[in-house]
Formats: C-alpha cells, structure tokens, sequence
C-alpha cells in the first residue's frame, strides 16, 4: 500500500518463536517474519516468466516457472488482481530485498541483489476493489514462503487442500498482524518481511485478498515437508563487518546489554565490528554477539547453547558502551568463553546450529 512512511518494527524476534495460529478446526498454520528468508533446499517460483502490466492494469498470470526449472505454481485471478512491475505511488508499492533474502530466487537459481523489487510481483486489493490471487501448487504442500511487500492488516492469505468454493477446504488464513508488529503499510525496506509459513495439514492453493488496502508480494517458496529450521546459513562476524548495506535496516534491533540494553546506529555497530581487540573483551565479545543477533534476526536459528550464551554476553556487557562508540574495558579472559560459542555460531560450527554460508 503506498501511505506516508512510517516507522515499523520488523516481525523478527530473538527467539523466532511464533505461537500457532489456529484458523479452522483441520489445521493450524505458524507464520514467522522476519528478514531473513526460505530455507535451503525449497522450491522457489519469482513471477519473473510472466507477462506483468501496470500497477492499474494487472496481467492475468499464468504458470509460473521455477528459476532453477522443475514444477511451478500456476496464479489465476479474480476481479483484477494479478502481475505487475513498477510502481505508481498510489495502487502499488514495489517490496524490497533486503538481509540476502533474495537468495536463489534469480534467473538459474542465483541471487537476487538487495534493494527494490524491480521484478514482476503480484498484488491483490488495489483501491479496495475486492480482488483476488491464487496460487496452485504441483501438489500438497506443508511449507510456504513469501516476500510480503508493505504489510498491512488487511493483507490476508487463505490455504485451502482443494477448491477454494468449498469452505470445508479451509485449512486456515493469516493475515498481516499475524507477522508483523506493526502492520501499517509501510513502504521502506523495513516494511518488506519474508514470511515462512508451516502447516500440520496439507494444503494445495493460496488464496491471497487484501481488504482496503494493497497487498504487493513475490518470490514464493513451497515444500511438500516442513523445512528443518536449521537450513537458514549464518554469516561470520568478518562478513557483517565488510556487508552493512544488508544488515543496516536491522540495527534498531540489535541491542547489546542487560535491561532495555544499548542500541545502535546501523554506522555505530559497523565501527564496533570493524574495531580492533587490542586486549579488550567486550571488543571481542560484541563482534561475535552482533554477528549472532545478526544472523538471527536474518532467519537462522539458534540451539538452546547459542541463546544462553547470547544471554551470558548481554550480561557481561550490562549498560557498557562498546569502543569505539564508549570507552569500556575488561580483559579479554573474561569474555573469551562466551565469545568463543558465539564465534563457533557464526562460522557454522555450533552443534545442532546452522551451516556457515558458501
């Protein structure tokens, strides 16, 4: 939906726990928001193969085509709704990339780069006119995966294991308030969450409506079994330090210490990242805690190991400010510990913990 800009808090938590949302009595679907997006091993369709139109003149859809190739998922329409590119500042706001959640969703199965969605994507509910999107999976699913552009709490998703006519196919709906915390539409990249969505019952097709407002998504993944939440890499702290334009947007939740803890400017955890040890232990400890923060709020999980140890840095920080942002010190041994676990997180080497990514 294209309204003022406004400030919103992303739908990625900690722990990347969300309670299950019961929407009917044959299934029960868990949404999770967050940056970071689909798991490893997927199947993933981008829209980028069909015919798109302009923000007031949709196309009607098609069969959409794995960029890797194998089965695709065919989108219909109803009443309007369907393929578009642009934006028009009014019925249309393009979603962003952003955190590598463009990963394998370009021509070939390579990445797409962070920024705007100038791709084709698909939109439903522009002006409040009503209209609809399915989407038709190759067969039952139990995973699906979305960029969910600008979201609002109108926006709604409806899964249904049969013709969407029959009620009694319903196996459940989530809407925008169920993944975001504050689901008002905006614009920015801090707007555009991806969005892994699992369900105890099977499901074929999706049906997506929105109610006054718009609702733009695109690169969709699906899976017949729910992924291990494990398959989302993780990233060093080397990597954070030399990539800030993909973490910048997260910043404002990436706190570090005990209590409300410290936060800081997307700048400010780069020049943290980038300081040198030089003996000091929360210096070393903080490269490792932002990188682990960092590479949850990007999707990956974290063992029960890891949270502990995350919660045992933001203790030995407590309301310290980090060089080169504040002056604080304490020797390296006193940290070493839990900077190690950390260290072992971000490089793929935590058991039970993510890969390192390639």
């Amino acid at each position: 939906m294209k309204t003022n800009v406004k400030l919103v808090v992303a739908a990625a938590i900690l722990s990347l726990v969300v309670a299950p949302i019961a929407n009917a009595a044959v299934g029960v679907l868990t949404p999770v928001g967050s940056v970071g997006g689909a798991p490893v091993g997927v199947s993933k369709v981008n829209f980028d193969d069909l015919v798109a139109g302009a923000p007031l003149a949709p196309a009607a859809g098609g069969l959409a085509i794995q960029p890797s190739g194998g089965a695709g998922v065919t989108v219909t329409r109803t009443n309007g709704g369907g393929v578009v590119i642009g934006e028009d500042g009014v019925n249309a706001a393009k979603p962003f990339l952003s955190g590598g959640n463009g990963l394998g969703f370009a021509p070939g199965g390579l990445d797409q780069p962070n920024g705007e969605d100038n791709t084709p994507y698909l939109i439903t509910g522009a002006g409040g006119s009503g209209n609809s999107v399915t989407l038709v999976f190759p067969g039952p699913q139990l995973y699906m995966g979305l960029l969910w552009g600008s979201v609002d709490a109108t926006n709604s998703l409806a899964f249904y294991n049969g013709d969407p006519s029959n009620p009694a196919n319903l196996v459940g709906t989530v809407t925008g308030a169920n993944v975001a915390a504050a689901p008002n539409g905006n614009q920015g990249v801090n707007g555009t969450l991806y969005v892994n969505i699992t369900s105890t019952t099977p499901f074929d097709r999706v049906v997506a409506t929105s109610g006054v407002t718009t609702f733009e998504f695109d690169n969709v993944a699906f899976n017949p079994t729910i992924p291990n939440p494990c398959t989302v890499c993780v990233r060093s702290h080397g990597y954070f330090k030399n990539h800030e334009s993909e973490w910048a947007a997260l910043a404002p939740q990436v706190k570090l210490g005990t209590g409300p803890g410290v936060t800081y400017t997307a700048a400010q955890l780069d020049a943290i990242l980038s300081q040198p040890t030089k003996g000091n232990g929360l210096v070393s400890l903080a490269h490792q805690l932002i990188a682990a923060k960092l590479n949850i709020l990007r999707g990956a999980c974290a063992p029960q190991g890891v949270l502990a140890a995350i919660a045992a840095a933001d203790v030995l920080i407590g309301n310290a400010i980090i060089p080169p942002v504040g002056g604080a010190s304490v020797p390296t041994n006193t940290t070493s510990g839990v900077a190690g676990i950390l260290d072992a997180y971000n490089n793929g080497k935590a058991p039970g913990g993510p890969a390192h990514c390639n």
